[in-house]
């Protein structure tokens, strides 16, 4: 399972098409999957499938990443370990720390922005 698993990693990774104009971004896979024997075998991506220019405001995009662009935690998990938790909170002596961290892991927003536009980080 180790391995499958480390050959779809490239399916959880993106590069960044930017507008330069209106910072609003688009993201394509590194890799995609063949399915077509059924055996799910893990390939690189095609060329980008962003247009040419922005449908926002006509700019061109820069290209950057890869970057993570699953999601970073499983949010079902952290919750119900997070009520097990609370439910049991006088049997642990680190309730508070633990409930702080899992409370932040299930508050995590699974659609990103970015912080910083193209024009910031030239």
């Amino acid at each position: 399972r180790s391995a499958s698993t480390v050959k779809s990693s490239p399916l959880k990774f993106s590069h960044v098409y930017q507008c330069v104009g209106c910072n609003s971004f688009h993201l394509q896979n590194v890799g995609r999957i063949n399915s077509k024997d059924k055996r799910n075998i893990p390939l690189p991506n095609f060329c980008p499938t962003v247009p040419q220019e922005c449908s926002e405001c006509g700019g061109k995009f820069v290209m950057g990443g890869p970057i993570w662009s699953d999601p970073i935690h499983d949010r079902d998990w952290a919750t119900s370990i997070l009520s097990n938790i609370r439910a049991t909170s006088g049997l642990y002596e680190a309730y508070a720390k633990i409930s702080a961290i899992l409370t932040s892991v299930s508050e995590v927003l699974f659609c990103f922005v970015f912080s910083f536009g193209y024009a910031y980080v030239v």
